[in-house]
């Protein structure tokens, strides 16, 4: 009986993410489903709430959930991106303070790309996204100046190599607008099961954390690289539509009008070659 009493006090938004949405801001316990074909069924519960953290529980089918927490203004962003992107990503757990569970990741993830840095002032103030995709494709529609964190894990050769870039969409004019680009940072961890194949190979420790510096020196090197594309406006938004839902690919340049700077030098060579 008290338990489905509990039960009843839980908002059931179907698959509403504006009412869940509202429900965050009215801090009422409120449950939500995100269907889409790259991940699935999962189901968000906010079964608890304060002034400074909400509880978030996360089940994707009949796996094993994940629990994690977030501040308000957070996990709004996250449903916005649902709302806005039509779907849930990985990305997006980032902005959690903490996880417990397979999204134990996202915290590990984001304990190695932080502190991000600071960025630099700017003169059109424009809005800071802080990871929401959601957010900067909403900005986007309102053509209004707008930055991003993107973060890419990449497992390679028993590495775990995390990308960190700042992208900055502005400048619209015509149905075009400027997008921006800056990789701001690089970490490299090694995976448990290369460390183990190390220490079989007789490594030492000290090799061992001396593999990992190399390797984040390594990685380190693309770190300053910055570029600027011209894009159709649709055309960003389905890109930047693509890269949430994690799909990366370097053909994602030929959409643009222009690109230019060291982090597009290969298009850029590409392009004259084709004139």
């Amino acid at each position: 009986m008290f338990a489905a009493i509990i039960a009843a006090t839980v908002l059931d938004c179907g698959s509403n993410w504006t009412c869940f949405r509202s429900a965050i801001d009215r801090k009422q316990a409120v449950t939500v489903v995100s269907n889409a074909p790259t991940t699935g069924r999962i189901r968000v519960t906010v079964p608890s709430t304060t002034s400074t953290r909400m509880t978030v529980d996360v089940r994707q089918g009949g796996s094993l959930g994940s629990t994690c927490t977030f501040r308000p203004s957070a996990l709004d962003a996250l449903a916005l991106d649902v709302d806005v992107m039509g779907s849930l990503a990985f990305q997006d757990f980032l902005a959690a303070d903490s996880c417990r569970g397979p999204l134990s990741a996202a915290t590990q993830e984001r304990t190695a790309i932080m502190p991000l840095p600071v960025q630099p002032a700017t003169a059109d103030g424009a809005l800071d996204c802080e990871f929401s995709y959601g957010c900067l494709v909403d900005a986007l529609h309102d053509r209004r100046s707008a930055t991003l964190w993107v973060a890419e894990n990449l497992p390679l050769f028993g590495l775990y190599i995390t990308a960190v870039a700042l992208i900055k969409v502005s400048n619209f004019s015509e149905g075009e607008v400027r997008f921006y680009q800056k990789d701001v940072k690089s970490a490299v961890t090694l995976t448990p099961h290369i460390r183990a194949q190390m220490r079989a190979r007789g490594m030492s420790e000290a090799d061992i954390a001396k593999a990992q510096q190399q390797a984040s020196a390594s990685a380190a090197r693309t770190v300053g690289n910055d570029g600027t594309c011209t894009f159709k406006e649709a055309a960003l938004e389905q890109m930047l539509r693509r890269w949430h839902d994690g799909s990366y690919s370097s053909d994602d340049w030929k959409a643009a009008q222009h690109c230019e700077g060291r982090l597009f030098s290969a298009v850029s060579s590409r392009a004259s070659r084709s004139v």
